[in-house]
């Protein structure tokens, strides 16, 4: 998990508490309770027969993965369980052609007023994905760093036919072209 992508660990906290109140304190997908005991078969204790104790604690969600900078983003309380279920669904196997190294390039939107982190994708088709996620009108920064600097910046809008460019520089400029071609490609 990259902290530096979600609100500071104080709001993270009382949304949570907030939600454990208003669900009950139960996994909003499969009902388990906040702070169910289990026990390892696996590992022996001296003091309990079934085997060595451990808690699990419910967690908080985000319902789409992209949003984590959004402080106001609709989340959800789930037990570890379900929700190593949503992320599995929400990864796709990246095929062999789109999967190509791109260094690292921070995605950052802008949000009422404020600049947030929405992503670092170190592969085209995370980046790719990430963008596609976006809702039309969102306006969002891709920012490619190799070898630590910045190569470029690149400042587009998400649009229902693709993006639209508002700025490039460096590396960027060739860019724009390519991740319209793509974007189209997956709204089809």
């Amino acid at each position: 998990m990259k902290t530096r992508l979600y609100p500071p660990r104080s709001y993270w906290n009382k949304k949570r508490l907030e939600r454990l109140e208003l669900v009950g304190y139960t996994c909003e997908k499969c009902g388990r309770p906040d702070a169910e005991e289990h026990f390892n078969p696996n590992k022996p204790h001296p003091f309990y027969e079934q085997g060595t104790p451990s808690r699990s604690y419910l967690q908080l969600a985000h319902k789409r993965q992209y949003e984590k900078w959004n402080i106001a983003a609709d989340c959800i309380l789930v037990c570890f369980w379900c929700h190593s279920d949503m992320d599995k669904e929400l990864r796709k196997k990246a095929s062999s052609n789109s999967s190509t190294p791109v260094g690292v390039v921070q995605v950052w939107v802008y949000y009422q007023g404020s600049r947030y982190l929405a992503a670092e994708s170190r592969r085209f088709d995370d980046l790719f994905e990430v963008v596609a996620s976006f809702e039309e009108g969102m306006k969002f920064e891709l920012c490619p760093e190799i070898l630590m600097g910045v190569a470029g910046r690149g400042l587009y809008r998400r649009t229902s036919e693709g993006i639209e460019v508002l700025k490039e520089t460096g590396v960027c400029r060739s860019f724009s072209a390519y991740l319209h071609e793509v974007l189209t490609g997956v709204l089809a």
